[in-house]
């Protein structure tokens, strides 16, 4: 019903929603399957029926969760969290989803906080890479940028992606 009711009255261009605490393993891939999933199908069928984006945001592991995201009609999912604090592997998550779900995120927020900007401009390059075949991939970070996330590495995100990034 929420859902519904921004659909018809607020102005907007995507809808956002997550789940911050139904990472894995936390929450196993069943009990996610049973509270998550009707949440986020739901939520993506009445945007559907509105034409509105949905965007998704899932911390930690989502590798177990990926077929259920691309079946739900969702069309962003962020924030693809690479190991330690997640598992997702860029290229194979592009390769086997990446005709249904716009990928959004995979460069360490840890990088960013500790890296050096040749590390993060290598980094941007990697992801970029690995997911911008056919396009549908937004860079961004695994999760935040830290408060104390030198600018430098912020500036060497936005001029490699801006090197790399060409469509």
């Amino acid at each position: 019903e929420k859902t519904r009711m921004l659909c018809e009255r607020a102005p907007f261009d995507e809808l956002f929603i997550g789940s911050e605490y139904s990472e894995l393993p936390l929450l196993s891939p069943q009990l996610w399957q049973a509270w998550d999933y009707p949440v986020l199908k739901t939520f993506c069928d009445v945007a559907a029926r509105y034409g509105r984006p949905t965007h998704w945001h899932q911390h930690g592991s989502v590798t177990a969760l990926l077929p259920d995201f691309a079946r739900s009609g969702l069309t962003i999912l962020c924030p693809l969290e690479r190991p330690p604090g997640g598992d997702v592997n860029l290229a194979q998550v592009k390769r086997l989803y990446g005709d249904r779900l716009c990928l959004k995120g995979n460069v360490e927020t840890s990088l960013l906080l500790n890296g050096t900007p040749d590390q993060v401009k290598a980094q941007v390059k990697e992801c970029i890479e690995a997911a911008v075949a056919g396009g549908g991939y937004v860079l961004g970070t695994g999760d935040q940028v830290a408060r104390d996330t030198p600018f430098e590495t912020i500036r060497a995100l936005v001029e490699a992606g801006l090197e790399y990034g060409q469509y």
